[in-house]
């Protein structure tokens, strides 16, 4: 996988562009990408942190996994578990509402 495919790109990418986004430096969306293009990679040490941070799902993102499963009808007894593809979104989403 190269960088440009990795979660830390992606990561390291969207800091930069929250960080600069509202800069009034930038004449147009084409001129501020450029600028991410230029400095993501100085983000890449804050991108490892925060997904490492996140390793251990909190009890929100738990539930919310379970929320999914019980909606798809996921029989726990049986040892069914969902589909990791529907899993992450509901995690991810349950840990982007936390503290609104």
């Amino acid at each position: 996988m190269s960088m440009r495919d990795s979660m830390v790109e992606k990561v390291a990418r969207a800091l930069a562009y929250e960080a600069h986004e509202n800069a009034n430096d930038y004449s147009s969306e084409k001129e501020l990408s450029s600028f991410i293009d230029f400095i993501w990679s100085s983000y890449v040490p804050t991108a490892r942190a925060a997904i490492a941070a996140m390793r251990e799902p909190t009890e929100g993102m738990k539930m919310a996994v379970d929320k999914a499963e019980d909606d798809l009808g996921i029989c726990h007894e049986a040892y069914e578990h969902i589909d990791w593809y529907d899993a992450w979104p509901a995690a991810i989403d349950a840990a982007l509402k936390e503290g609104e």
